[in-house]
């Protein structure tokens, strides 16, 4: 007996299938594919750089929330005209120079993994 697709279920162009079903197929085809991929070069003995992990892009995606936050702060501060002193003024400067130095050292660290690749041919 052939399931009837719920109304308003994504569909494959000739109605047959729910396309949702087909995109988590196909998507687990290639991060299957994918993950061969990392297993043969580990095998290789070529390293496979922090830079390029999970864990990389994890740690990267908070500076930026980070760094967010800390620029809306000064902006807000900047706007409304509080009546900063001149340490908060510097700290302000200096966690952006820090969070700065952070950017440039993952573009550093992406460059030497992927090459310059990763710049222009993305």
């Amino acid at each position: 007996m052939e399931q009837v697709p719920l109304p308003g279920a994504w569909m494959d162009l000739d109605g047959t299938k729910p396309l949702a079903a087909k995109r988590l197929r196909e998507s687990s085809e290639v991060l299957g594919a994918l993950n061969k991929v990392k297993k043969a070069l580990a095998a290789e003995g070529k390293p496979v750089h922090w830079v390029s992990t999970k864990r990389a892009d994890v740690f990267f995606a908070c500076i930026i929330v980070a760094y967010a936050a800390l620029a809306g702060v000064d902006v807000e501060f900047k706007v409304r005209q509080f009546d900063m002193s001149s340490e908060v003024e510097i700290g302000f400067i200096v966690a952006q120079g820090v969070f700065m130095a952070i950017f440039v050292l993952e573009l550093f660290l992406r460059i030497r993994a992927e090459g310059l690749r990763y710049v222009w041919f993305r």
